[in-house]
């Protein structure tokens, strides 16, 4: 009985399925497909209260897991719940193996990936990560990831917290790289749900911002032409779980008040980018565990480019590595790739998108790493091109996370860094010198190789504009 309500044998059925999945142990389709056939039907639980509380009444049953599993069991079947892309999008499919084959791309690729693994009881822990996209508002905020001005929080709020997962699993079935690269969907969507459970809730650098980063790195995928001038998979799975991982475990404080307090990061790496350095190696720590391996089919020369993909891209997140990684990117592809006018803010030079066939990166590994570098820097950052109220909420974070750093160094009798006192100006009264020295001549040298990213720099652009009349009027107020 639960809350007086009847419960029947199905139910206690469906939780001993999720304990035995939960513990590894083997489940009896017939009794899966039973359960599942009993649910759609309607006409064997009697639920005039909530199911939900017998689910997550076991000690070792994830609330999440219950939760989700429910709702998939009643609900449509996967390949009639995933929105197909907007009519009105005209950025890039990521289509076909490359460099030879084919395959379905876009939503119908994804709903059929997750649709043929239906009857197979070892993918119920896969399917509760699917399940938080089934949700019809969750399928809203779907329909918006292929569009560069997005919005995060949207994301996490209708995922229930969980939008780096969902959103990270979504897009591997959709483009199908589950497939390509012979994963363990069970133990990805496993080891999604850990990356995201390792993001600290920080004001900024947390699992949000890591979904906000992911969807980013998509875009410039997609629509910004990047798959097409690298075409290889490698890239774009290493894209993606670069951006997934790229500030795991993050503490909330800069390498610079690591390295001073004598923190044990910097302690490990030699005071060199110790935070990102952790990300990264503490990402493939886990992969390397029993539960979490999803990846161990991968052929050696295709995991050894992915891992030394993977370090260089969240390496490169380090902003002490700016410049010198920016200065690379115009040198050698911008010259090579005949792109003029590196830091210009007049663009008009360029083709728009479709015109012209862009010239492929060359085959060099070197370079295409350097891109995608790049690439997930431009991603670190993109919410300086999302929706005015969703870009302030997100520097508003970052200038909270820096406030209580300063607190910090405060307390520990320490002199506070540039920015972070919070009796003073914080960064949100520096943007404007943020976007000129950083953030623009980040997008137009991006711009300037990847013409289809011009959208993206236009609507940095526009949120540039409004913090510089917002500083001048903080000018002539003073006066």
């Amino acid at each position: 009985m639960v809350n007086g309500a009847k419960v029947t044998s199905a139910v206690s059925s469906l939780i001993d399925i999720c304990d035995r999945i939960l513990k590894g142990q083997e489940v009896d389709l017939g009794s899966v497909e039973a359960i599942h056939q009993a649910v759609l039907r309607g006409d064997i639980i009697t639920q005039p209260t909530r199911i939900e509380e017998e689910l997550v009444s076991k000690e070792e049953l994830d609330q999440d897991v219950g939760l989700n599993l429910l709702q998939l069991l009643g609900g449509k079947k996967l390949g009639e719940r995933f929105a197909p892309a907007p009519e009105s999008y005209d950025g890039e499919v990521i289509t076909g193996p490359v460099p030879s084959g084919s395959r379905s791309g876009g939503a119908a690729a994804a709903a059929a990936a997750a649709t043929k693994d239906d009857a197979d009881p070892a993918c119920d822990e896969e399917r509760d990560v699917v399940a938080a996209s089934l949700m019809p508002a969750m399928e809203a905020v779907l329909a918006t990831v292929d569009e560069w001005r997005f919005n995060a929080f949207k994301l996490a709020e209708v995922t229930q917290g969980h939008p780096l997962s969902a959103l990270g699993f979504w897009l591997m079935k959709r483009y199908d790289l589950i497939s390509i690269f012979q994963l363990d969907a069970t133990k990805l969507a496993r080891f999604l749900r850990k990356i995201e459970d390792g993001y600290p809730d920080n004001p900024y650098h947390n699992k949000t911002h890591a979904a906000d980063v992911l969807q980013g790195m998509h875009c410039l995928l997609t629509r910004g032409g990047l798959h097409r001038r690298l075409g290889e998979d490698v890239a774009i799975f290493a894209s993606y779980l670069a951006a997934i991982a790229h500030d795991y475990e993050h503490k909330g404080l800069n390498n610079d008040f690591l390295v001073r307090v004598g923190d044990e990061l910097a302690f490990t790496y030699n005071d060199i980018s110790p935070m990102e350095n952790h990300h990264i190696a503490a990402a493939f720590k886990l992969m390397r565990q029993k539960d979490y391996n999803f990846i161990k089919k991968i052929p050696r020369e295709k995991w050894v480019r992915l891992r030394r993909l993977l370090i260089d891209m969240v390496l490169a997140t380090d902003m002490k590595q700016h410049f010198n990684i920016l200065s690379k990117f115009q040198s050698k592809l911008q010259v090579k790739l005949r792109s003029t006018n590196f830091a210009a803010p007049n663009l008009s030079h360029l083709e728009p998108a479709g015109h012209d066939e862009p010239l492929p990166i060359s085959d060099d590994d070197a370079d295409k790493s350097l891109v995608l570098q790049v690439g997930l820097k431009c991603a670190d950052v993109g919410h300086l091109a999302a929706p005015w109220e969703v870009h302030h909420r997100w520097v508003s974070g970052l200038e909270e996370e820096f406030f209580r750093q300063g607190d910090k160094e405060k307390s520990m009798h320490m002199m506070v860094s540039p920015l972070m006192d919070r009796g003073k100006d914080g960064i949100t009264k520096s943007q404007v010198g943020f976007f000129d020295i950083v953030a623009l001549p980040l997008f137009y040298s991006w711009a300037s190789v990847f013409h289809e990213a011009l959208p993206l720099v236009r609507a940095v652009e526009d949120n540039c504009n409004r913090w510089r009349s917002l500083e001048m009027g903080r000018q002539a107020g003073s006066k």
